[in-house]
């Protein structure tokens, strides 16, 4: 069982303890200074190697990457003579022509089988069938061969030869070859500038012969051709070389050269890099000073450290004994106030480790509680297994580490019949951000939690579940009941496992917010609150509930709510399908009344109607006979149209507006004059519709301007979006706003407007724009949607 303890120093000790750590590092410092300046030379040597070395393998991956590069290039030649290309061939030999000229190559070939070898232009070279790179790659003993030649059939001039198998059908036919100077192998040997350009680098054989030599080492050793040449013993130094593939070495007597090689995996060949150690030693030499300054200052720095901290020491000291007085004075006042709530009282001192009670502890617990307390967990456990010792490490621990106060509910039982509810509060006393003390209060809660057990079990008979929350600080969940484990999937087990103390983890995230309010609200008075939110469940069903809080406060001022969760998923999916019914209800109503306003402007058309042919009728019965007749047909036509409800085509309301005129025009003569420009006829509108407005266009535009007249302009036309109708009259026109008006006040009557308006927004999802002004006239535009929406 593990404490979580801060070592905790006397001042005076703390600050000796700094200064001896910042003098001891002082002396480090300087000494260690010192040996460095003392061991530098020794250090360049090793320095040199290590240069040396990485500058070898450079090299030598250089010169790897180079004849790979070259392989590739004999590869290619192959791999086209596979495919045809022939050195015999007039065409062909252009070609391999460009091919040479492109990459520089020196002499370009084909050998048979035999031995017998001719270059690009046909010429015969001769017989090369002792050639190494003939011999290796006609027997299979390696597919690339790389060489270097002193002397070859083609002049006394040193190449390096390149060669490849060349296959026929599978068969090995011959070997293609191409040779280059040696200054491709010379290019890669750079010079190293740390040592001034005086390293020297050579490529050699397995024998030790200088293949090739960078310019450094053609000027020192001009007419060196064996390794041997430059140094002596050289066959022991080769004999390194082959045991390892690369390194660095100190050879001569007076270990005056450092050797770096690395291994040419394409061929045994080295790379050799030699260095003097009086070039290496020359160039480290600046560091000798730089040490000496950086030690001069180093010491310097580490002096005005001590000095400042020195200072700073003296300060604290002054303010020590107000501080100890303050954390005293904290002291005294945590205990006695908890001394006053007169409960059993403990006290953790982190500094000794030991466990201090008062009477009532004792009492309760025995004064052998606190001899060696955590020590002797176990033989307590063993005594009163009821009582969680574990929550008391863990929260003392969390105390401790978080500075926070916090608090758990356990069981302890004094005897065999009867055991007391005890919660235990761990308060941190804290003095400079370290904390020295815990306080714990314990205080027997019997009475609440057979308080809170009357409630569970009245809960219990809800079919929900139910919790407790601790509503004073800190704010947390105390306790789960099984059916809401349940509710949502979990074991009680893996309930307390997964959410703790902390019941949000299990709100979805959208609805925490609302319920931290809601627990805020819960603790700020006693009362009953609700609050709707949702849980995710185990298997990640999100669930919705209902959740019912009572806060309750006890006499010592503990707040603590008692909610009952109410699983209402089946109480909202009842209350979509009733959003349902009830949106379809009100689209029947709207319905309704649309085929109401339909009856009402039914009369209202035919009562406007038979006014005008009983005009006509005094004037001229016979032509009145006749106009009675075509209403006849016309007025069984609209009935017809009205009694199913369907949408007409603009060109039969056209029709019937036609026919109206015609009764109107009847009674007005030459004062009526309407036109028509209908560039659109093909889409539908509600019958009826549109006759209204042109019938409200003569009757309250034309007719009142007496004998002067006027004219009535109809226009359909399809825009990209819309269908528009436009209803244009010269008549008296009238202040729009102020009609609008008095009929929402009810002094005017103006259903056959409203009714047209209502059935063309309602059923074409028209827009109607009215524009009037007095003494010019009325223009109303209708404008119907080409897509109509879908109810």
């Amino acid at each position: 069982m593990k404490i979580a303890r801060h070592q905790i120093f006397e001042k005076k000790e703390k600050y000796f303890v700094i200064l001896l750590v910042l003098a001891v590092a002082a002396v480090i410092v300087t000494f260690v200074g010192g040996i460095s300046r003392w061991t530098v030379e020794g250090n360049v040597v090793r320095r040199v190697n290590d240069e040396s070395q990485f500058l070898a393998k450079q090299q030598a991956e250089l010169i790897n990457k180079v004849i790979e590069e070259q392989f590739d290039k004999v590869s290619t030649i192959s791999g086209m003579m596979e495919k045809g290309l022939s050195f015999y061939d007039e065409k062909d030999r252009k070609i391999l022509q460009a091919f040479v000229e492109k990459n520089n190559i020196r002499t370009l070939g084909y050998i048979d089988k035999k031995g017998n070898a001719i270059d690009y232009r046909g010429k015969v070279i001769g017989d090369v069938s002792d050639r190494t790179y003939f011999k290796n790659v006609i027997t299979g003993k390696s597919r690339f061969v790389c060489q270097y030649l002193e002397t070859t059939e083609f002049g006394d001039i040193p190449r390096i030869i390149f060669s490849t198998v060349f296959y026929e059908n599978g068969n090995i036919k011959g070997v293609v070859f191409y040779s280059k100077d040696t200054d491709l192998l010379r290019e890669n040997l750079f010079q190293q500038s740390m040592f001034d350009d005086m390293e020297c680098s050579v490529v050699v054989d397995r024998d030790g012969d200088i293949i090739v030599k960078n310019e450094r080492a053609e000027e020192k050793h001009p007419t060196a051709d064996n390794i041997n040449d430059i140094c002596e013993n050289s066959n022991k130094l080769m004999q390194h070389f082959k045991s390892v593939q690369s390194g660095s070495i100190l050879w001569g007597d007076d270990k005056e050269k450092v050797f770096s090689y690395a291994s040419i995996e394409q061929n045994d060949w080295y790379l050799i890099c030699l260095v003097d150690t009086d070039v290496a030693r020359h160039e480290y030499a600046p560091n000798l000073i730089a040490i000496r300054r950086s030690i001069t200052l180093l010491a310097t720095a580490f002096l005005f450290g001590i000095f400042c901290f020195g200072v700073l020491v003296i300060l604290r000291f002054r303010n020590s004994s107000k501080v100890t007085m303050e954390y005293k004075m904290q002291y005294e006042r945590v205990l006695g106030l908890l001394q006053k709530m007169k409960c059993m009282l403990l006290e953790y001192d982190i500094k000794t480790g030991k466990i201090l009670t008062n009477h009532s502890f004792d009492a309760m617990f025995g004064e052998g509680l606190r001899d060696d307390f955590f020590e002797r967990i176990p033989e307590h456990k063993a005594r009163h297994p009821e009582f969680d010792y574990d929550g008391l490490i863990r929260e003392l621990n969390h105390a401790i580490e978080y500075k926070v106060t916090t608090s758990f509910d356990s069981i302890y039982c004094a005897d065999k019949f009867s055991y007391k509810m005890l919660s235990i509060v761990m308060m941190p006393l804290i003095e400079k951000g370290q904390v020295t003390n815990v306080f714990g209060s314990i205080r027997e809660t019997s009475a609440e939690h057979l308080q809170m057990k009357e409630k569970i079990d009245m809960f219990s008979q809800i079919p929900g579940g139910t919790y407790r929350y601790y509503l004073s600080e800190p704010v947390h969940l105390e306790y789960a009941g099984k059916k809401l484990c349940k509710m949502i999937g979990y074991t009680v087990e893996e309930f307390y496992e997964n959410v703790g103390r902390y019941y949000s983890r299990i709100i979805v995230k959208e609805d925490r917010k609302k319920y931290r309010r809601f627990i805020q609200e819960a603790a700020s008075s006693p009362g009953v609150r609700g609050c709707r939110y949702r849980i995710q469940c185990k298997n990640g069903e999100i669930l919705p509930v209902l959740d019912t809080m009572e806060s309750i406060q006890n006499d010592s001022g503990i707040m603590y709510g008692y909610s009952v969760v109410l699983d209402i998923s089946e109480y909202v999916k009842r209350q979509n399908i009733v959003r349902q019914e009830l949106k379809q209800l009100e689209q029947n109503l709207e319905m309704m009344r649309v085929q109401n306003s339909t009856s009402q402007m039914q009369p209202h058309f035919l009562y406007n109607a038979l006014s005008s042919i009983r005009e006509v009728i005094l004037i001229d019965p016979q032509y009145a006979s006749n106009l009675i007749c075509d209403f006849t047909v016309y007025l069984r036509a609209c009935i017809k149209t009205m009694q199913n409800g369907e949408q007409i085509s603009i060109r039969q309301e056209m029709d019937n507006i036609k026919a109206y005129v015609n009764i109107e025009k009847m009674r007005m003569g030459n004062r009526l004059n309407v036109t028509y420009d209908l560039t659109s006829e093909e889409f539908q509108v509600v019958p009826l519709s549109i006759q209204p407005l042109v019938e409200n266009a003569i009757r309250h535009g034309i007719y009142r301007k007496g004998r002067k007249g006027g004219t009535v302009s109809i226009r359909t036309e399809t825009l990209e979006k819309y269908n528009l109708i436009t209803i244009k009259d010269d008549g008296v026109g009238f202040d729009y706003q102020k009609v609008r008006d008095e009929v929402e006040r009810g002094e005017r009557d103006s259903i056959g407007l409203d009714n047209v308006i209502f059935r063309l927004k309602k059923q074409l999802h028209a827009n109607i724009v009215i524009k009037s002004e007095i003494g010019v006239g009325t223009e109303i535009a209708v404008s119907v949607p080409r897509e109509r929406k879908k109810e």
